[in-house]
């Protein structure tokens, strides 16, 4: 006796066999094909790139069964088309998309020596809004985008020190402070990203780093006659050893360190008030005696806190610019 089957489950039996592989076309303009048919609103189509589809017969035969894939890929093509646009910033750089993936999120490469590649939408692109890091600041030197020049809102200490140099070889500052008459920053240095990997490799970085009272000194390394801030000239240092080589410049056209006072010579230490003289060559002689003991038992001190390097601590005992 064969098994009974009610009229509602015949009906979708051939309804089922009747619509599988049914095609459609979509108005996408996309082939669908019905490869999983339960009921009128439970069934599947599957387009030609793959993508299977949960629809009703409805909107497949109305043909609004949509391939979202297919949108994605029309429109990453869309913009994929964008690259190679070419437009100027506000700042009058030019700048050229090299990633479109969408309207949000486009990249773009300034066309200068350093190829800045900042991530933006295109709008901004297109408003010419998006500010090239590599434009010069007020002395010439370019913060670039490479290392960020600020931690937690605030600027950096790198970034604060790397500007602080430049502040002190402009002319105005000059003018203030003869010291500095003829300093001058290398060229390398012009580049904050140099700047920055120079300092963060140093050995002593992180007692920098973490310590209020550190500076950067150009004149233990190099000869006494150095005028600029380099890789090779610049070292680390606590604030005491750049305290005890500190020179005292003067304009009187006496030699530094002694001053012409009555029928003698005073030698003014640092640290240890005024000693008189009547000859000025036993005035120098004092100075020189006084600043070679204190810079040597600054470098020791710092020396053996592991506070400087043996690279500095040797051009410390060398020391002869007074």
């Amino acid at each position: 006796m064969s098994k009974y089957i009610p009229v509602k489950e015949k009906y979708y039996e051939t309804q089922r066999k009747q619509r599988l592989g049914e095609k459609q076309i979509n108005n996408q303009g996309l082939l669908m094909t019905v490869t999983k048919y339960n009921k009128y609103i439970d069934m599947e189509v599957t387009f030609e790139d793959g993508t299977i589809v949960n629809t009703n017969y409805y909107s497949f035969t109305h043909g609004t069964t949509h391939n979202d894939n297919y949108k994605k890929q029309v429109k990453t093509d869309h913009y994929n088309n964008k690259v190679g646009e070419i437009s100027t910033n506000n700042q009058g750089y030019k700048m050229k998309i090299i990633k479109a993936d969408d309207w949000y999120n486009i990249y773009v490469e300034f066309q200068d020596n350093y190829k800045t590649i900042v991530k933006t939408d295109y709008g901004t692109f297109k408003k010419g809004q998006i500010k090239n890091p590599c434009k010069p600041g007020k002395y010439g030197q370019i913060t670039g985008s490479k290392y960020s020049s600020k931690e937690k809102g605030s600027k950096t200490k790198e970034y604060n020190t790397w500007n602080l140099m430049f502040s002190r070889v402009n002319e105005s500052y000059k003018e203030k402070n003869k010291s500095y008459k003829d300093i001058k920053i290398c060229d390398e240095w012009y580049y904050y990203p140099n700047f920055f990997e120079w300092i963060t490799s140093q050995e002593n970085y992180e007692l920098w780093k973490n310590n209020d009272n550190w500076a950067i000194d150009k004149d233990i390394l190099s000869d006494p006659n150095n005028k600029i801030y380099s890789p090779d000239t610049c070292c680390l240092v606590p604030r005491f050893i750049n305290d005890a080589i500190r020179m005292f410049h003067k304009e009187d056209g006496m030699p530094n360190g002694v001053c012409q006072n009555g029928k003698g010579y005073s030698v003014r230490h640092v640290l240890s008030g005024k000693t008189y003289f009547s000859k000025l060559e036993d005035a120098l002689k004092a100075y020189y005696e006084y600043k070679e003991d204190k810079i040597k038992n600054a470098a020791k001190t710092a020396y053996n806190n592991n506070l400087i390097t043996e690279k500095c601590y040797k051009g410390l005992l060398n020391y002869t610019n007074y």
